[in-house]
């Protein structure tokens, strides 16, 4: 058994474990089951199996249909870097996002730093959302593609609608290929629901796709699906009644449409994350993992089949031509873009290339300030204007309190960053001409005062520059120290370094609230200011 439980279910809430009606007791563990199983030497394992697994139901004994309720409560628990996967539907050709009740769940989720990994459905339909709703809600839509390959004696691809082949689509058998294998191609899945081909804004573009068929995984599916492929011990269901199989040793291999391959992107989706936190020591922001997701895959499939095979979409046989040279006539939905299946070699590359955290090369300290959870203290994250924050639980101050040489002002609710930076420039003690500081920052109540301080080296003290008034909204702040004629007191001696901070201090009495600073930059010689 495992020392924690890989899933660990809702507190509060009694799943229903009968299937009637839209109830499937299977679907989430299918779902749950190609993102997260444990490596534990049987049974099948999970992309991210490593990742801590958490279900949240859609319905329960105490409340009925709860899914947005649901979704409330994971966003109680969970913190930035952490992944939400939605396996389902708002209707017909129409994900969750068209839904302005989920739509604002899903952008709360975006702004809380939590990924949400949406299915795009599966009705062979156009992605819609209500007229009129243009903005983006930060979630990664999802569809789907056929898994490209598929060995033989496994399944029979004339069981996936739309889908058939002759015996000489299957690739012989060789000493480096022991397997005959149906090379399927990444054809958009006949159930995927797809871009619009005129006008698509960000929520109704499919970002990314993973497999919509054949996908192997926990529990039993039903309707569509098929059956298991294992139930009970050795393959077996106790007392040979499938009444009796033993559900926790129950697998499928016919798990598919918008669900798996939505599932699927979760565990992708939590290994950017995860490698993200090895290399910067922060999670990326949503819309990133999407664009490094959707920015590096295999591209769908163009063209019906390989040369000279016969693969039939629907009511149309198509011989297969050069790739890029689609036939005629023949089924449109294996057209429909979806995008493709991402690149998991190129994921890593690209978080490892990526310009996530572009700009200065600002270093950063907090002297006061609690971190808040799920957050890091990382330099990162203020070096850049990226959405990406450095988020701190303030403590209380007091005036005249003295912390690593700098006076604090006032009593309140108190953050504290000490900055510096070695500036990029040759001789900087004949060359500076001019030191300021720059800073993008909220806070969540209004009224927080900021100022900024630069330490004078030569006086071993901190030199008031400059203050604000913080609000509830992000905006842009900054201070020059009066020009003078020898800039060398501000740079250290010893390492040549800049040092600065930036100080806020709630005013009034006021209970613990945050303060985010999405950029900080110390400027030295700005171009905006004349050469003394």
């Amino acid at each position: 058994m495992l020392e924690t439980p890989r899933v660990i279910g809702e507190e509060g809430q009694t799943m229903i474990l009968v299937n009637q009606g839209a109830i499937s007791v299977d679907h989430g563990t299918m779902a749950l089951g190609v993102a997260l199983a444990a490596d534990n030497g049987f049974g099948v394992t999970g992309i991210a199996s490593k990742a801590q697994g958490y279900f949240f139901p859609t319905v329960s004994i105490e409340e009925g249909f709860r899914a947005q309720n649901a979704v409330a409560s994971a966003l109680e628990f969970f913190e930035v870097g952490d992944i939400l996967n939605f396996p389902w539907t708002a209707g017909f050709g129409r994900p969750i996002s068209a839904d302005l009740g989920y739509w604002t769940l899903l952008r709360f989720s975006s702004d809380l730093g939590i990924t949400c990994l949406i299915a795009a459905g599966d009705d062979n339909a156009q992605v819609t959302v209500d007229d009129g709703e243009t903005e983006d809600c930060g979630a990664t839509l999802v569809g789907s593609v056929l898994p490209g390959n598929l060995v033989q004696g496994t399944l029979d691809p004339s069981f996936y609608p739309g889908f058939t082949v002759s015996e000489r689509a299957w690739s012989q058998s060789s000493t480096t290929n022991p397997l005959s294998v149906l090379r399927t191609g990444l054809f958009t899945s006949v159930m995927s629901n797809y871009t619009p081909p005129e006008n698509p804004i960000e929520d109704t573009s499919v970002d990314c796709s993973g497999w919509g068929w054949a996908v192997c995984t926990t529990g039993t599916p039903d309707g569509a699906f098929g059956a298991a492929i294992v139930v009970g011990e050795n393959d077996v269901p106790p007392g040979g009644l499938p009444s009796e199989a033993d559900q926790l040793r129950t697998y499928t291999q016919l798990f598919g449409g918008t669900s798996a391959a939505s599932a699927m992107m979760t565990g992708v989706a939590a290994r950017v994350q995860g490698f993200a936190k090895q290399v910067y020591g922060t999670a990326l922001a949503p819309e990133q993992v999407r664009g490094v997701m959707g920015g590096n895959v295999f591209l769908q499939h163009p063209c019906s089949g390989q040369d000279g095979e016969d693969v039939s979409y629907g009511p149309d046989t198509c011989r297969g031509g050069p790739c890029g040279d689609p036939p005629t006539p023949c089924d449109e939905w294996y057209r429909h873009e979806v995008v493709g299946f991402p690149n998991m070699t190129n994921l890593v590359v690209s978080v490892l290339s990526g310009n996530f955290f572009d700009g200065n090369e600002i270093g950063i300290r907090v002297i006061t300030g609690l971190r808040v959870a799920g957050y890091s203290f990382s330099p990162f994250l203020v070096r850049a204007l990226d959405n990406n924050y450095l988020r701190m639980q303030t403590e209380r101050g007091r005036a005249g309190q003295v912390e690593e040489g700098l006076t604090y002002l006032a009593t309140g609710g108190t953050t504290d960053v000490l900055v510096d930076l070695l500036p990029n420039i040759q001789l900087p003690e004949t060359t500076v001409n001019s030191l300021g500081i720059g800073y993008v920052s909220r806070a969540t109540r209004n009224f927080v005062f900021a100022g900024a301080f630069v330490r004078n080296w030569e006086m071993n003290r901190y030199e008031f520059i400059g203050a604000e008034l913080l609000t509830t909204l992000p905006a842009p702040y900054g201070y020059d120290l009066p020009i003078v004629g020898d800039y060398n007191p501000y740079l250290n001696s010893a390492t040549g370094k800049v040092q600065m901070r930036l100080w806020t201090c709630s005013l009034g009495v006021a209970r613990s609230f945050e303060v985010w600073h999405d950029l900080i930059e110390i400027r030295v010689n700005d171009p905006l200011i004349p050469v003394p």
